[in-house]
Parts: structure tokens; C-alpha cells; sequence
């Protein structure tokens, strides 16, 4: 007898893996949906027929979820239409259209998302364009501009796969330094007016939200000198403004991950707000109902990435287990929330690398790093005296070293599993992979939550004393200091990365 827990858990695996199996199949085959739908419906109508029988049950079940994911994925492919605006790739052409994401600033230019786009002033198209600037003048999420260029696909980089990655955000179309100019609302024609004014409670919020993080990011900059506020606004705020010899650092030894927002740091922000709200008093169902909406918040200010939104979606998950007493494992818990995360976006599992990776790790953290625990456990655990049968005088207090080689032994254990579970995209989708890592992450992993909760005080003193910030995130500053000294140090060493 299949426990329903367990065929939940196996759904949400062959969902993703219908998914997979449609990427594969020749672009042809994903015009017929409709027929995949179809199919998947009959397995749902085929599982309730024969519900007493679980087991079929259970693998008709997984069936329908396998089709679900076929159709899924071929929904989501652009549709080459004249009401797409990919279809004018290749055509130069005048588009009206708004910010509809934080610009992205990185040394002299910065990245738009243009939607809700009109062409030549006569009629609207549906559809997204990444349009990239000058970094001056600066825009604003939510400004309507009016765009002059050339539409073109997506250039592939050299090692990296940038057409890909674009399709995993919606967009098939990108224009290069054009000339743009801000529209006021009498300048807007009636249906771009009515699809802003549409928007406006929407870009309220995410426009305050953005807000906050400008705020945050210049609290940052008040308080730190450069690479150390880069590094830590990417740490907190997801910034890309890391110097690009610093990225290659982090990559070649092996930390990147730190940086990144992943869940580790939503994980360490929930620690901190309940150990806040606890020492408030609030009992632990109380803080729930605080905690959630900090995770959202956060996953919102950071702009969402696929790592960040998994790792919302996670602790949410396990926020509301704690809440009704029901923690389930984190493997179960995993698998939701990627069906969840690839039900919205199915391209993510094909064309983000971030969001591999962090599905990887924690596969990887769940099933390896118990066996590896295991082999090292000889290092630090404590023989009984077998003569000893006094079940009192039988148990033995792990001594400080002991401890301290534990931690050293687990922290190696958690480094490799999550390696050799990432091993296959750091390798054919990246061409690298780092030797150093176990090693470095040995040395860098315990400051990382101590960054947060400095640099989380430090903003905070620095909000209500702006003169003091530089004092104030003079901790944050020396653990930062750390991370990139032992970030450095460990790509310098002999054989430290393998390139290929």
C-alpha cells in the first residue's frame, strides 16, 4: 500500500519531469497541448474510477501529473503571432511600453523590462523586451517611455546560454542603446493610459518595496567602502553591483552560493525574526503570523529570484507545519515547492541555472550529506567502554575538541554533498567546477549568518543615527573583509578550480 504522502511527493517529481521530457521533444510536437491536457484529464478520470484500488490509483495518478507537465511546458512557448512582440524581431520600429521590473544598474549601463508595449502608436502587443542603456539618466519602475530600435532575438554568449536564461523571464526580444525618452500621461494614447492606470495599486506596492531597497542599499553605501558594500548588498539585497574580478573569485572557489540569495538566507531570516518576536513574548504560533509576511516581503525586495522564491516558498512550508505540528520532511516539502515554482514557470527548470543549482543543493544536503556524516562520524565519535554497563556511567560527554572537529567534519560533509549533486550543471553548464571548495566553505560558511545579523542591526542603528552607520557596520565590514580575503586566498591556490 502506497502512503498518500508518498504519491503526492512522487507527483510533484513526475510533473517536473514531464516538464524536462517536453524540452527535449522537437518544437513541432508542443502545438498539440491541447491533446497532452486531454491525456492527462483521462488519467485524473482513470485514477478517481479505480480509487479503491490505491495502487493503480497512485500510478495513474502519476501519469496524469506527467502529462500535466508536457502541456504545461508547451503552453508557456511564445507563439510567433503579430500580437506577440517577438514577431517583429528584425524590424526596427517605435514602441511605447512600461518599466515593469527594478532596472538592473551594473557599471555604465543598466537593464529594462519593457511590457504592456505599443507599436508605432497603433495597437498594443503582448510580450516583453529587454532593452539595455546608458546608466544616466536613471529610470524608475513603472515610467512609460517611448522606444526607438531595432528588435532583435537574444545574442548567445560565449560560454553561456543568454537566450535561454531571457526565455526563463518571458523574454524573446531584446534592443541595444536606442533612443528613449520618458512619456507623461497626456502623452499616453487611451489604451496605454488604461493599462497604466490599470497597474497603479501594483506599482504602488512594488514601487514602495523597491523604495526600501534603495534605502537600504544607500544606508549600505553610507556605512562601507567598496568591493565590501557590493558584496554585501548582493549578500542582503540580491545587487548585482560585485565587481566582476570579486565574482570570479567566488566562483572559482567555490562560495558563490553564499552570495547568492538562497535558502540558507531565508532560513537565517526566519531565525532572526523569531528569536525577536520571542523575545517580545509572542509564543511561536503568534510569530507565524508575522514571519510569513517578512519572507514574502523579502523575496519581493530582492526582486524574486528563482533561489530566493524557492527558498520563500520552503520556509513557508515549514512555518506552517510548525504551525499545525506536522513538520514533514524537507525532501517532501522541496518537491512542493518546485511543482509550485514551475506550475507559474515551467521554463525555469531548463533555463535557470540559479534555480538548478539551489534544487541540487538541498537534494543533495537531504540525500548525500547523511551518508557522508556517517563516514566521517569516526573522527569525532565517542566510543563507549563496552565493560561499562551502567547505563548512567555507559554515556560519555562529547568533549570541545570532539565538538570542534564535528563541526569541521559536518561542514565538509554538507559542502561535498551539495557539490556532487551541482557537479553536472557547474560542469556542461558552466565548464568549471571548484576543487577548493569543501576547504574554503570550511573557513567562510560560519561568518555568513553573523554578516546578516550585523549588517540587519547596523542598518537599523544606522536608519535612526545616520552619522554613526560608519561605526555601526564596523562588525559587518571586518566579517566581509573575511569572506573576501578567504575567497581570494582559495582561487589563488595550486589546482584550485578545474577549467575546461
Amino acid at each position: 500500500m502506497i502512503k498518500r504522502r508518498i504519491v503526492i511527493f512522487i507527483a510533484c517529481w513526475f510533473f517536473a519531469g514531464g516538464i524536462i521530457f517536453a524540452s527535449f521533444l522537437p518544437r513541432n510536437m508542443m502545438f498539440f497541448g491541447l491533446d497532452y491536457f486531454v491525456a492527462g484529464t483521462i488519467f485524473t478520470v482513470l485514477a478517481a474510477w479505480f480509487w479503491k484500488k490505491k495502487n493503480a490509483r497512485a500510478i495513474l495518478i502519476w501519469a496524469a501529473f506527467l502529462f500535466f507537465g508536457i502541456w504545461r511546458f508547451a503552453v508557456s512557448l511564445p507563439v510567433d503571432s503579430p500580437n506577440i512582440i517577438s514577431h517583429y524581431n528584425g524590424q526596427k520600429l517605435e514602441l511605447i511600453g512600461l518599466v515593469s521590473a527594478e532596472p538592473a544598474i551594473k557599471g555604465k549601463s543598466q537593464k529594462l523590462e519593457i511590457e504592456s508595449l505599443e507599436l508605432n502608436r497603433s495597437f498594443l502587443v503582448e510580450g516583453k523586451v529587454l532593452v539595455v542603456v546608458a546608466a544616466y539618466p536613471q529610470y524608475d519602475f513603472g515610467d512609460v517611455l517611448k522606444i526607438t530600435c531595432a528588435l532583435k532575438r537574444p545574442d548567445k554568449l560565449d560560454d553561456f546560454d543568454y537566450e535561454k536564461y531571457l526565455a526563463g523571464k518571458g523574454i524573446y526580444s531584446t534592443c541595444g542603446f536606442p533612443k528613449i525618452s520618458v512619456l507623461s500621461d497626456d502623452n499616453l494614447s487611451p489604451p496605454v493610459l488604461a493599462e497604466k492606470k490599470s497597474l497603479t495599486l501594483f506599482n504602488w506596492l512594488w514601487g514602495g518595496i523597491f523604495k526600501v531597497r534603495e534605502r537600504l542599499s544607500s544606508t549600505i553605501d553610507n556605512g562601507l567602502t567598496e568591493p565590501e558594500a557590493g558584496l554585501l548588498k548582493a549578500f542582503l539585497l540580491n545587487d548585482p553591483t560585485v565587481p566582476d574580478d570579486l565574482n570570479l573569485s567566488f566562483r572559482q572557489s567555490g562560495l558563490s552560493h553564499i552570495v547568492a540569495i538562497s535558502g540558507s538566507h531565508i532560513s537565517e531570516l526566519i531565525g532572526i525574526a523569531f528569536f525577536c518576536l520571542l523575545f517580545l513574548g509572542l509564543n511561536r504560533r503568534h510569530a507565524f503570523w508575522f514571519c510569513v509576511p517578512i519572507i514574502f516581503f523579502y523575496v519581493a525586495m530582492v526582486g524574486a529570484p528563482a533561489s530566493a522564491l524557492r527558498a520563500g516558498i520552503m520556509g513557508f512550508l515549514v512555518l506552517l507545519a510548525m504551525y499545525l505540528g506536522r513538520l514533514s520532511r524537507l525532501d517532501y516539502i522541496l518537491a512542493i515547492a518546485g511543482a509550485a515554482m514551475l506550475l507559474f514557470n515551467p521554463l525555469l527548470v531548463i533555463a535557470d541555472a540559479g534555480f538548478q543549482l539551489s534544487f541540487l543543493a538541498v537534494l543533495g544536503m537531504v540525500y548525500l550529506f547523511p551518508i557522508f556524516d556517517k563516514w566521517l562520524s569516526v573522527f569525532y565519535e565517542e566510543k563507549e567502554n563496552s565493560a561499562i554497563t551502567h547505563p548512567v556511567l555507559a554515556r560519555r560527554e562529547s568533549t570541545p575538541p570532539k565538538r570542534g572537529i564535528k563541526i569541521i567534519c559536518q561542514t565538509v560533509a554538507l559542502t561535498l554533498a551539495a557539490q556532487v549533486f551541482t557537479a553536472p550543471i557547474l560542469i556542461f553548464g558552466f565548464h568549471q567546477i571548484s576543487l577548493v571548495a569543501p576547504l574554503a566553505n570550511l573557513f567562510a560558511l560560519w561568518a555568513a549568518p553573523f554578516i546578516m545579523i550585523t549588517a540587519f542591526i547596523a542598518m537599523g542603528l544606522s536608519a535612526v543615527i545616520p552619522a554613526g552607520a560608519i561605526y555601526f557596520f564596523l562588525p559587518a565590514d571586518i566579517l566581509v573583509k573575511y569572506l573576501i580575503a578567504i575567497a581570494e586566498i582559495s582561487a589563488q591556490l595550486p589546482f584550485a578550480y578545474w577549467k575546461f
